[in-house]
């Protein structure tokens, strides 16, 4: 599909792997107005800057890019960084969705094979060894 702008079609890089028109992130004020709630949000990403969880996962990029936004937006990005580095457990199903904490130098368990259960396995293999919150 080659399509321009300028005849009302979008380009390739502009749609979703269905062909569909590719969405806009939600966030702050939009979300609020479609009726999404982020207080789930919110209250892990206090927990986790308050290290009174033990682990995060991640199964998407999108999901790990939102967090990392969310929690900045919220004035608890450096906390929660510091938590992540060191109290709980970051971990992702794998090399893509790990790929915004690994920007931000976020340490992530990652399962050899990129499989939820695999992700789950690896959780229950690290957690024991890992160190704890501060509750």
């Amino acid at each position: 599909m080659n399509a321009t702008r300028n005849q009302g079609a979008v380009t390739r890089s502009e749609q979703d792997p269905g062909g569909n028109p590719r969405q806009p992130p939600l966030a702050g004020d939009a979300a609020q107005l479609i009726g999404l709630d982020e207080q789930p949000l919110h209250r892990l990403i206090e927990a986790t800057a308050e290290s009174t969880l033990h682990c995060v996962t991640f199964t998407s990029a999108p999901a790990a890019t939102n967090f990392l936004r969310t929690a900045a937006r919220l004035g608890r990005d450096v906390k929660v960084r510091a938590a992540l580095k060191s109290t709980v457990l970051a971990a992702a199903v794998g090399p893509v969705a790990a790929g915004p904490l690994l920007r931000a130098d976020i340490p992530v368990a990652q399962p050899d094979r990129h499989r939820l259960g695999a992700l789950v396995n690896e959780v229950v293999r690290r957690l024991p060894t890992h160190r704890s919150p501060t509750a």
